[in-house]
């Protein structure tokens, strides 16, 4: 199996692209307080547009055929790094 990786910036709002500093999220993530049984994420995080502004670029191979997913990186420890990429089951699991 290949991954790759390829880092983007996409802001489509000219006032956006001022005030957003290169790979921060411009609005801050808050916890959903909300534990209605008809959502289908419990406990889940508010993603605001521009909160995750990097993504990824995931490809994987069987020896066959090659699939071609995205997903975005997250950051889960509040800190300055990435931890995890978000992304479609579907992208990783056969």
């Amino acid at each position: 199996m290949a991954t790759g990786v390829m880092q983007r910036r996409s802001v489509g709002n000219t006032e956006l692209r001022r005030q957003a500093a290169c790979g921060q999220p411009y609005y801050k993530s808050s916890v959903l307080v909300s534990h209605d049984l008809g959502n289908r994420i419990s406990d889940g995080i508010e993603a605001k547009p521009h909160s995750h502004p990097w993504q990824v670029f995931i490809v994987t191979t069987d020896g066959q055929r090659q699939r071609m997913c995205g997903g975005s990186l997250i950051d889960w420890k509040n800190s300055n790094a990435s931890d995890l990429v978000l992304t479609a089951a579907h992208c990783i699991l056969n």
